[in-house]
């Protein structure tokens, strides 16, 4: 079984639920990306958006996906992750295995749309579906496996049986 397993996909696709039961099954130690920024640099994403901006953000984080490359862990990343070509390259490791979770963008919308996340107060619900759909290819480009499921019991049975 590869070192890292990474889960990826929109905000809101479930990467941090199912990340905290997959470590838990496979006794391995869970990495939110996104929570790691926020203790470390003492400021909600949101916060961070607003005084440094998208650009600085989307810097910290590839260079916290990086630092955590090659762990024997489970890495929950943040929806973003995949624009810069370095994190794909890191996310398509052969000592690694990517999962992307890709529920239906109504299942996505429906737990987002009321987020505080900057994408989302910032833009209209069109305008993320559009951000989304442009991020697919992206998202598949990096994945070993795709789990569609919105169910997260679904999802943990489908990563087991994968990662076994």
């Amino acid at each position: 079984m590869p070192n890292t397993i990474y889960l990826i996909g929109f905000m809101g696709a479930g990467k941090s639920t199912l990340g905290t039961e997959l470590a838990h099954n496979l006794s391995r130690p869970f990495i939110d990306l996104d929570i790691l920024f926020s203790r470390r640099y003492q400021l909600s994403i949101p916060r961070y958006f607003q005084r440094f901006g998208e650009a600085a953000f989307r810097d910290v984080e590839s260079s916290l996906l990086a630092e955590h490359h090659g762990l024997d862990a489970v890495i929950a990343t943040g929806g973003g992750v995949i624009v810069f070509p370095q994190n794909r390259t890191l996310l398509q490791d052969h000592c690694a295995s990517t999962i992307w979770l890709h529920p239906a963008w109504k299942i996505l919308w429906r737990r987002i749309q009321s987020s505080d996340r900057p994408l989302v107060t910032e833009h209209t619900e069109a305008q993320l579906q559009q951000i989304w759909q442009d991020r697919l290819s992206l998202y598949a480009s990096c994945a070993d496996l795709v789990i569609t499921s919105e169910d997260s019991a679904v999802q943990l049975r489908e990563v087991l049986g994968f990662c076994r």
